[in-house]
């Protein structure tokens, strides 16, 4: 792997440096991935209390599961496949 384009211009992720067929590889590029979802939505769509507050979320999955798909790693995409917190809040 070398580096993907996160969504809108969001920036760069690189991850050549890891081996991504490896689990702590792949853990360490999540971590970059969500490390790049939040820096890049913290300007797009501030945190903020309340139910404003949602669309930061959002737009971090976003960035996350288009990033996810662009790398299209298989262990990556297990990884990251877990439902989204507003696909369970009525899960009860």
């Amino acid at each position: 792997g070398t580096a993907v384009a996160a969504p809108e211009n969001s920036g760069v992720i690189p991850y050549g440096d890891l081996d991504t067929r490896t689990h702590a590889g792949v853990e360490q590029l999540s971590a970059r991935v969500h490390q790049a979802a939040w820096d890049y939505c913290l300007t797009a769509a501030p945190p903020t209390a309340g139910p404003a507050g949602i669309q930061n979320v959002r737009c971090q999955q976003a960035v996350i599961d288009e990033a996810v798909a662009k790398i299209n790693n298989p262990r990556l995409t297990q990884m990251n496949s877990g439902a989204h917190a507003e696909d369970t809040w009525n899960s009860g």
